[in-house]
């Protein structure tokens, strides 16, 4: 059974496993207190992002956007 050491908050805590050893640090600032309004440029749905840089409302919309653009991309590669 793992082992935990170090459960305060701003400690590194350290999950100790037979073969591997996972470092953590669990601090309060790492959260973001962002709420940007955005529109999903996949579906064109309003959400509220957490980052600056967040462009689509969910993974699916992101996902689904990279395959149109990637088969995008080999449509204009056998055109040209």
């Amino acid at each position: 059974m793992p082992k935990s050491v170090g459960s305060e908050i701003g400690e590194m805590m350290h999950h100790i496993t037979p073969r591997c050893t996972i470092t953590l640090h669990k601090a309060s600032f790492m959260s973001s207190n962002l709420y940007i309004p955005k529109t999903c440029k996949h579906c064109g749905k309003a959400f509220t992002a957490r980052t600056t840089v967040t462009k689509y409302c969910s993974d699916m919309c992101a996902k689904r956007e990279y395959k149109a653009r990637k088969r995008n991309e080999k449509v204009q590669a056998t055109l040209v």
